[in-house]
């Protein structure tokens, strides 16, 4: 024997991860249900992955939404997450956020959204996080040529979770997400809202022969008062909506739902026969029962792996109770759309047309056009 031992060097290369991002979007969308987009939807924002090398996340948010009349929405939102800072593998995280919004036009409706989240987060596996959180939000809507205005708080206490097998975030083809939440509102925690509210959305990815996916989505809600309050006293920001982006493509924003507030009025062109003139009037919409369901039929990009087309069916109703559905509070429609195959993810094009309203060359009743980044679910 040589007496020498035998012996390996390993030598690991390791190549860092980037720990921050700036992250864009943008799309366009019909408002108040024309024909011809005229919303901007823009957002710009920050994250960074691993704050102090403890893995602590903070990320930022900025959004516009304006439309070509001056209309505009916007809003800024932060979250700050600190992993394993309490016991037993709890994460702390904390969101302050702050909205905007107004409608200029006949009726000029200033409304302003303070809140903020805090919460502890507890993460069973990479696809299972399980949180509780306490909210409160102060809502401001003040209109300028109407007699009332809209005010008020919430205070909650959240419990919240999250499965995600999703195989692909952009554009996937297999897995499962599911996001059920429980919130109770008002006593004790104070605010002008008491209730109880539930909310759970499942979406499931198939793959299909040829590269194809089939895509379907349900979502259901209920809120329900509690100490006395009744369901016409319920906040109507508190309350379910339906009709536009990732809801019921076919209807404009907040379309759906028996309650209802005034947010524009707007004089037609005189009768050339009559020289009446007419108003149409704009209102959103809201209910405290809630049902969603969307399937959407993909195809494979092709054309050198740019350009793909989804089929798609939305169907939902918004209401007060289940012994109060009204024909109004339902709706269904059709559609069909684009998708170009972006680094940054899809960029989708959707055209969808409601199925309980007739057909016309009319420019609100031909259908709803939509542009916007993502898959719709």
């Amino acid at each position: 024997s040589s007496g020498r031992e035998d012996s390996l060097d390993v030598v690991f290369q390791l190549t860092p991860t980037k720990t921050h991002a700036v992250l864009v979007g943008g799309g366009v969308q019909t408002a108040e249900n024309e024909f011809i987009p005229d919303r901007l939807l823009l957002s710009l924002g920050w994250e960074h992955l691993n704050i102090f090398h403890r893995g602590v996340t903070l990320s930022s948010e900025v959004t516009l939404s304006p439309t070509f009349r001056g209309d505009y929405e916007t809003g800024f939102e932060i979250r700050n997450r600190y992993p394993n800072i309490l016991p037993w593998g709890l994460a702390l995280a904390l969101s302050p956020y702050w909205k905007h919004r107004l409608n200029r036009d006949t009726i000029n409706i200033f409304t302003h959204i303070l809140g903020g989240e805090a919460g502890i987060e507890k993460d069973f596996s990479d696809k299972l996080r399980v949180g509780l959180s306490a909210q409160a939000k102060q809502v401001w809507q003040i209109p300028k040529n109407l007699p009332f205005d809209e005010t008020g708080s919430t205070n909650f206490l959240r419990f919240s979770l999250i499965y995600d097998s999703r195989d692909d975030f952009f554009n996937p083809k297999s897995g499962v997400f599911f996001s059920p939440y429980a919130d109770w509102a008002g006593r004790p925690f104070g605010g002008d809202n008491d209730f109880f509210r539930f909310n759970a959305e499942l979406r499931n990815y198939l793959a299909l022969p040829f590269g194809s996916v089939l895509a379907w989505r349900l979502r259901g809600g209920l809120i329900a008062p509690h100490s006395g309050m009744r369901y016409e006293d319920i906040s109507l920001f508190e309350k379910f909506t339906l009709g536009g982006s990732g809801t019921v493509r076919a209807l404009s924003d907040r379309a759906l739902g028996p309650d209802s507030i005034l947010v524009n009025f707007r004089p037609n062109p005189p009768d050339p026969v009559t020289g009446e003139v007419d108003t149409t009037w704009f209102f959103d919409h809201y209910g405290t029962l809630l049902l969603l369901y969307s399937f959407e039929l993909r195809t494979p990009y092709m054309f050198n792996n740019l350009i793909g087309f989804a089929f798609f069916m939305d169907v939902g109703m918004c209401a007060r109770d289940g012994d109060n559905i009204r024909d109004e509070d339902r709706a269904w429609g059709p559609g069909a759309g684009i998708r170009i195959n972006t680094p940054i993810g899809p960029v989708r094009i959707d055209y969808a047309k409601n199925a309980l309203t007739p057909y016309s060359w009319e420019p609100r009743e031909i259908g709803r056009i939509e542009l916007g980044f993502l898959q719709a679910f």
